[in-house]
């Protein structure tokens, strides 16, 4: 009687190897030669969405991803896009996943590019491929935040360019977010003093 991988000559649903249990291809839990517990369907190693014990998961080379890593399923496959979770889920209600997996990095949509921290567009202060940043909605701030100007999420020193002018001006000097007033050392490493 055949249990565990059988190699037959002539392909079976075209595959060579398949496994059994009790003399019977194994639809459901078995344990291979190396003592690993994989699940088969008709003795094939159970791929994509599977059915065992009324469960749908995500099966890869027989392995349910989503109960051996973070992965995060809906129906048995790996989520993409926004998620919506009736109890929240480190305390957000909304996440976007890339399969499986709460986004951290950069999406483009129309309105341009966002990023996203655990799944969440991010907000605050945000520290990501080595620049820290300040973020609204997933996008770098410009514009005056509790005090201090920001372009483009980055803290403002030095010369920046107001599109719409301040105090009838369109380019003011700043040193660490705030306008500055006395001496400064502008790029050309003089010292000048603003008012």
């Amino acid at each position: 009687i055949a249990n565990g991988w059988v190699f037959h000559k002539e392909p079976i649903d075209g595959k060579y190897y398949l496994f059994y249990k009790d003399g019977v291809r194994l639809t459901g839990a078995g344990v291979d030669a190396n003592n690993e517990k994989r699940y088969y369907v008709n003795g094939i190693l159970a791929e994509g969405n599977a059915t065992f014990d009324g469960i749908t998961r995500f099966y890869k080379e027989g392995i349910s991803i989503d109960a051996n890593s973070n992965i995060f399923t809906i129906n048995g496959l790996p989520a993409n896009g926004w998620v919506t979770f009736n109890n929240p889920v480190n305390g957000k209600t909304r996440l976007f996943y890339v399969d499986g997996i709460p986004l951290t990095g950069k999406v483009k949509d129309n309105d341009g590019e966002h990023l996203f921290i655990k799944g969440s567009l991010a907000e605050g202060l945000q520290e990501y491929n080595g620049l820290t940043l300040l973020y609204e909605n997933g996008d770098p701030v410009t514009g005056i935040r509790n005090g201090k100007y920001y372009v483009n999420g980055i803290i403002a020193n030095g010369w920046v360019f107001h599109k719409e002018p301040i105090d009838g001006k369109y380019y003011l000097f700043y040193k660490d977010g705030v306008r500055l007033t006395g001496a400064g050392v502008d790029a050309n490493n003089e010292t000048r003093y603003y008012v």
